[in-house]
């Protein structure tokens, strides 16, 4: 008999070997095909299923694999279930699909993912291939798994943010990366919040890779203590700076414009002094003048009299 037939001791006929068996030629009797493999009627051999299928022992096909369940290598006798965070939703998945950014998958052999936005809120979201939605949309951040709303000041521009990442902007202050409150500053300029760094290529790669700016970190050079109040040693408060007050450093070869200001009003006013006086002046003259003129008689009369006595005493 040739191969996929098979002739008993009995028998002077070939007889074509059942699915899910096979045989070499001569063979007295077919051979059931290991599990992973299947035949058709008078095979010769054994096939492996293909990826996504399997099959028992002495199997005429491959079945398979069923929604939620997966099989990537060929030649298997059973499928695997999607883990946590992945799906299939059809038979015979070689692989699972991984939970898109805003969706997940709770639990293992799921067939399809479910809304965070609609299970959790829509300050709720998700990684790619989450078991949970474990981040906020931009305007919340995540503390103790909870979706809080961020406070005025907090950069809200970024998503994925936690207690501890939260950016703060400019104007305003946090004491700690533990504060769920962030302060105004009285000083607007002193307040720099977080800065960025040219060598990244935008706010969401540098927000990976640096953490969040608190305390004197969030003031500008020449700032520090609460709310960036304080200005260091060898800086001054300069409310004429351009911006609002700030500190700015003193410079020992020229004098602030405040003190300069202070200067010329002392300058103008101790020159309307004098002007005033200069005036005074003038005008008793004047008065002086107007005086001898209107008593001009009398004061030749009293002259005249002032001279006899003189002569009369000299003579």
């Amino acid at each position: 008999c040739v191969s996929g037939t098979y002739s008993d001791a009995a028998s002077s006929a070939c007889t074509k070997c059942d699915g899910g068996t096979w045989s070499n030629a001569s063979a007295a009797a077919c051979v059931s095909c290991v599990a992973g493999k299947s035949s058709g009627s008078g095979a010769s051999e054994c096939s492996n299923c293909d990826a996504g299928k399997f099959s028992g022992g002495g199997a005429a096909t491959c079945s398979s694999c069923a929604a939620g369940n997966y099989q990537s290598k060929s030649g298997q006798s059973s499928c695997k279930s999607c883990t946590q965070g992945r799906y299939s939703s059809s038979t015979g998945a070689s692989s699972c699909q991984e939970a898109a950014p805003g969706y997940y998958c709770a639990d293992v052999g799921m067939t399809t993912s479910y809304s965070c936005s609609s299970d959790e809120g829509g300050e709720y979201t998700s990684s790619n291939g989450a078991s949970t939605c474990d981040k906020c949309v931009s305007s919340y951040y995540m503390n103790a798994g909870e979706c809080v709303k961020k406070e005025n000041g907090v950069d809200s521009s970024v998503g994925d943010t936690t207690l501890s990442t939260m950016w703060i902007t400019q104007g305003f202050y946090r004491l700690s990366s533990t504060s769920t409150h962030v302060y105004e500053c009285p000083y607007p300029a002193n307040c720099v919040g977080q800065r960025y760094d040219d060598s990244y290529m935008n706010k969401s790669s540098l927000y990976m890779n640096r953490s969040s700016l608190v305390g004197d970190e969030l003031c500008s050079k020449g700032s520090e203590g609460p709310l960036c109040t304080v200005c260091s040693p060898g800086y001054f408060m300069d409310t004429h700076h351009d911006g609002g007050a700030k500190c700015v450093e003193c410079d020992t070869t020229k004098l602030p414009w405040s003190t300069w200001a202070m200067v010329a009003l002392f300058v103008v006013a101790a020159l309307a002094g004098l002007a005033a006086a200069v005036f005074k002046l003038q005008d008793a003259r004047k008065r002086f003048r107007g005086f001898v003129r209107s008593n001009h008689d009398s004061l030749g009369r009293l002259s005249d009299t002032f001279t006899v006595a003189w002569v009369t005493m000299v003579g």
